[in-house]
């Protein structure tokens, strides 16, 4: 994932100055202070490496989750608003335009009174084991549902869970949502409905080719750089904390279950 941050922030004009590997130790310095940094690292470590560039006042934009616990969660969360520095959660999925014109469509029918069913599957591979399924693959969801209810208390009703797949369903006002991720499936599925006034709204979030592979398109992945770009230079200053607020409590949501 570092790998593809880099190479599209470089066709934005970024230059990085350097890239460390780190994997093998928690002990590193920089050598120069960056405008900013990326965390692409495994999850388990997200939490050392954006603390340590938080107090050092660095503008840091790492991968989902925040972190793995509901402690360091909110310690980080904390820490950004303190030293009043932009921290921003990956999560590429709020800039899919597929999922963005969905919202649009959902909420001019209903603002208010809906329900809401996500699916995310995919076969079973290496990547991210280093946490359970919900901070893996559900945490996508949980995300893009906050979108709709942003600073409501959440209520979850029901939890179903395997190594490999959760099901869940939450509550927010009156808009309730049902959740099914599976990262050992026998099928690649990314797909959102909507049951809001007697009417039927889904949407793929995905593409696909003719043999039913995933088409990995970096669109939603620049459009979210633009975003961290312009919050970096200071422009949507509401969102700078919103955007934390709303990844922050995604991550605990499914760090607890």
């Amino acid at each position: 994932m570092g790998s593809r941050h880099q190479s599209l922030l470089k066709k934005r004009g970024v230059e990085f100055i350097e890239v460390l590997d780190i994997e093998a130790s928690h002990d590193f310095c920089i050598k120069e202070i960056p405008d900013f940094v990326i965390i692409a690292s495994p999850a388990s470590t997200h939490y050392f490496y954006a603390k340590y560039f938080l107090e050092r006042s660095i503008p840091t934009f790492v991968e989902k989750p925040l972190a793995i616990c509901q402690k360091e969660i909110i310690e980080l969360k904390n820490l950004a608003i303190e030293k009043n520095t932009l921290l921003f959660v990956g999560q590429s999925e709020w800039f899919n335009p597929k999922f963005l014109q969905f919202r649009r469509a959902v909420l001019k029918n209903s603002k208010d009174r809906f329900e809401l069913k996500f699916q995310r599957e995919h076969k079973y591979c290496n990547r991210c084991r280093d946490v359970g399924v919900a901070l893996d693959l559900l945490i996508h969801d949980i995300s893009l549902f906050l979108t709709f209810v942003e600073n409501a208390s959440i209520e979850i009703l029901e939890v179903k869970k395997t190594d490999d797949q959760v099901e869940l369903e939450l509550k927010a006002k009156n808009i309730k949502a049902s959740f099914i991720a599976n990262r050992n499936s026998c099928r690649d599925l990314r797909c959102v409905t909507a049951f809001v006034e007697g009417k039927i709204i889904e949407v793929s979030l995905a593409n696909y080719h003719e043999g039913g592979s995933l088409i990995h398109s970096p669109y939603s992945l620049d459009l979210e750089h633009q975003f961290f770009l312009k919050l970096l230079s200071g422009e949507f200053c509401d969102w700078k904390i919103k955007s934390l607020r709303i990844a922050a409590k995604a991550a605990e949501i499914c760090a607890c279950l």
